[in-house]
C-alpha cells in the first residue's frame, strides 16, 4: 500500500499487479488503493476469452506452478 500511494502521489493514474503472488490479496488491496487497479490475472483471463484460446501454458516460480492459478 505504501508503494501505491508514492504512486498517487506521483501522479498515477492506475497501479497494475502483476505480481502472481499480489493476487492473493488483491481483492482486499483493491478496496483500499487510493488507485484504480488493474487485474493481470483478469486481464489475461479475458485475452484469452477473446483469441478463442482453450488450452494455455503458464510460466510462473515454484509457488505460483504449484498453486491452483
Amino acid at each position: 500500500m505504501g508503494l501505491t500511494k508514492r504512486l498517487a502521489a506521483a501522479g498515477a493514474n492506475c497501479v497494475a499487479v502483476t505480481s502472481i503472488a499480489g493476487h492473493f490479496c488483491i481483492e482486499a488491496f483493491k478496496t483500499l488503493s487510493p488507485l484504480p487497479v488493474v487485474d493481470m490475472i483478469a486481464e489475461v483471463k479475458r485475452a484469452i476469452e477473446q483469441c478463442g484460446l482453450t488450452r494455455i501454458g503458464i510460466l510462473g516460480t515454484r509457488t505460483v506452478m504449484e498453486t491452483r492459478f
